[in-house]
């Protein structure tokens, strides 16, 4: 149980990191730029149906979904760190109610959810390495 704690200690760490790296990349992407590059765009292809502007369009589209993939990827990393957090505290709780008692220590599914909280996690920064 200690090896995964500090298993799911440093992947938290890591997964914070990432967060902040996202982060950066994603105000220095500057999505208020790029929606509004997007959308002057449409309206140029509109009246000027041209290569030129398409190919500007297809360009624009994919930064403008790239930029809102990162967002999602970030979101989905707090809300991982946050759910291992949460699971953290029920884990160390239950910890403490057991010892407690006289049936000692029982290992039930919260330390599961850790696993699966680090496996999301550990997922996650190998998509991010692939960036």
């Amino acid at each position: 149980m200690v090896e995964r704690l500090d298993s799911l200690d440093r992947m938290l760490s890591d997964a914070e990191t990432d967060h902040a790296r996202l982060g950066t990349a994603i105000a220095q992407l500057d999505v208020d730029r790029a929606t509004r590059e997007l959308k002057h765009a449409l309206r140029s292809q509109a009246t000027d149906p041209s290569p030129d502007s398409q190919h500007l369009v297809v360009a624009l589209q994919a930064r403008y979904e790239t930029i809102h993939d990162l967002i999602a990827k970030q979101t989905s990393i707090r809300r991982t760190i946050d759910r291992a957090l949460v699971d953290i505290d029920l884990l160390a709780a239950r910890s403490i109610d057991l010892g407690g008692r006289s049936d000692g220590w029982q290992v039930d599914d919260t330390v599961e959810r850790l696993n699966v909280d680090l496996a999301a996690l550990h997922q996650a920064r190998q998509e991010l390495a692939d960036l």
